[in-house]
């Protein structure tokens, strides 16, 4: 049987701005057959703060 109990997962975002620019991460969604945009981040884990959250999906998404 399938959970559908809901759930709240909190996220960090990060938004990094350059005058009019800003860094996104580009993706595809193969099912819509789109591109998309989105803010760097991720999922909080248990214990983490948000600024840890950020600094490890920045390692994560690009490799820093």
């Amino acid at each position: 049987m399938i959970d559908l109990q809901k759930h709240i997962r909190p996220i960090a975002l990060c938004v990094i701005r350059h005058d009019d620019a800003v860094f996104v991460f580009e993706g595809y969604d193969p099912l819509k057959g789109q591109t998309f945009y989105r803010p760097l981040g991720g999922g909080i884990e248990f214990g983490e703060t948000s600024e840890q959250a950020i600094r490890r999906e920045m390692r994560e998404e690009i490799g820093a």
